[in-house]
């Protein structure tokens, strides 16, 4: 009896390798041409830099594995709803980007500029607390 022989093949997955250009820094989250983008203080950021420096945020940042999250559309006062949720919750029932979102406008979060093929990005780690003064 002849078996039918299968080959095999796997490719390996390849990521872009991340390098930490600046160790942990603050960032308030602003929304530019629909986009999430982090502003960095230039006073935060080591040599002759006059301007604030605002970059995008990494795709691991918008993970919804998170403790907290904030709601899509925000409610009839126009503030976007943040939920607190518990360990197992977010982590085997993380919710649908069409209901929640990692970040979220006029937040300040804490973490990392990096460069991901020559481009900088910034990796958020943790909600530090909102922005009240609004600049």
């Amino acid at each position: 009896m002849d078996f039918p022989k299968f080959k095999i093949v796997l490719k390996p997955f390849y990521k872009a390798p991340k390098k930490t250009l600046v160790g942990k820094v603050k960032a308030l989250c602003v929304k530019e041409d629909g986009e999430f983008k982090a502003r960095i203080s230039a006073s935060l950021l080591k040599g002759d830099v006059k301007d604030d420096l605002v970059i995008p945020f990494t795709k691991e940042s918008y993970d919804l594995h998170r403790a907290l999250v904030f709601s899509i559309k925000p409610d009839a006062q126009g503030r976007y709803e943040k939920f607190l949720r518990h360990e197992t919750t977010y982590k085997y029932h993380p919710g649908l980007p069409t209901q929640y979102c990692a970040l979220c406008e006029n937040y300040i979060f804490s973490g990392n500029i990096v460069t991901i093929n020559g481009k900088k990005f910034f990796d958020m780690k943790e909600v530090i607390k909102k922005n009240i003064n609004g600049v």
